[in-house]
């Protein structure tokens, strides 16, 4: 077993979920899980944010030691939130944003059809 897979392991018995799942069983569920989240992915981060997500998402950009022109990587970008702000408020970055949930990066490109500083992969 590869040390990545004995990682997933070893998280998926701290937080019980070996009763369920295995770490290749895992990254299937978390893919189709978010996949099938993503048209309410949006909705329910603002539900849940009490409608302060996009200040408190514009405020870690901030604080975070971007310079425009830097290249920007979006881990986990879910429907692109952060790498939008990011691309909006460093215009001559090139930022990238990377999922496993092809339904939310659709969403994502969507969202930035007219930005050219923004780009999102699976």
């Amino acid at each position: 077993m590869s040390s990545a897979n004995e990682s997933k392991d070893v998280l998926i018995k701290k937080v019980g979920f070996n009763e369920y799942f295995s770490a290749n069983q895992w990254a299937d569920y978390n893919r189709k899980f978010f996949n099938h989240l993503a048209p309410r992915y949006d909705y329910l981060n603002e539900v849940i944010t009490l409608g302060m997500q996009k200040r408190y998402k514009s405020e870690v950009i901030r604080r975070s030691p971007i310079s425009d022109g830097d290249l920007v990587l979006d881990i986990c970008t879910g429907s692109g939130d952060m790498a939008i702000l990011t691309a909006q408020m460093f215009p001559h970055s090139h930022v990238i944003g990377v999922d496993v949930a092809e339904k939310m990066l659709e969403i994502a490109r969507e969202k930035t059809k007219s930005q050219s500083n923004i780009e999102f992969r699976l």
